[in-house]
């Protein structure tokens, strides 16, 4: 029976919030985290106690500052794991057909 084997990750858009400052790591979203006895545990939320005014200017990610050649490394490597080995059979051909609905439902999210 084939296995499956994760390939790629979550495509990241770059944002002005990245960042590390005082042992705190910002995601694209602004959201910091701090590791805690090993894992990572959210301990800045800036949206927390926001009114809808401060919600609606809020720089939220843009789907088109992702890295569009990380998605084809990562589209590359499924590739590679489908016609050569056991994993990943019949996930490629669904990659494909989902790929647009992903991208759309993005831009969706964060407009």
């Amino acid at each position: 029976m084939p296995q499956n084997r994760r390939v790629g990750g979550m495509p990241m858009p770059k944002t002005g919030h990245c960042r590390t400052e005082n042992g705190v790591t910002y995601n694209f979203f602004g959201i910091g985290c701090r590791e805690i006895n090993g894992h990572s545990e959210i301990c800045v939320n800036p949206l927390r106690d926001a009114d809808i005014d401060t919600v609606m200017k809020y720089e939220f990610p843009d789907p088109e500052n992702i890295d569009r050649n990380q998605l084809k490394i990562w589209a590359e490597q499924a590739k590679w794991l489908h016609e050569n080995t056991d994993y990943a059979k019949g996930i490629l051909s669904e990659i494909r057909n989902k790929k647009a609905q992903l991208y759309d439902s993005t831009a969706v999210l964060f407009r």
